[in-house]
């Protein structure tokens, strides 16, 4: 038990200075990720309409249930 007592001591000051150092990081890479995760489900909205179209135009047997092809079902 001295030993943990001993380590948890000495590991506090260095683990609150890799969180402080870790959150401007955090925050950017966060800041960054959301802006490219809006521009892909921007550019990705219009291709789904347009395989959702075709696939309603030459396969009427089936259904897009908005992850997969729903065959046999009328959309």
């Amino acid at each position: 038990a001295p030993l943990y007592a001993d380590y948890k001591a000495k590991r506090a000051p260095l683990y609150a200075d890799y969180k402080a150092k870790r959150a401007p990081l955090y925050a950017d890479y966060e800041a960054k990720r959301d802006s490219l995760d809006a521009d892909y489900k921007a550019k990705r909205a219009p291709l789904d309409a347009e395989i959702l179209a075709y696939i309603r135009k030459y396969i009427p047997d089936c259904a897009w249930d908005g992850k997969e092809l729903v065959f046999g079902a009328k959309p």
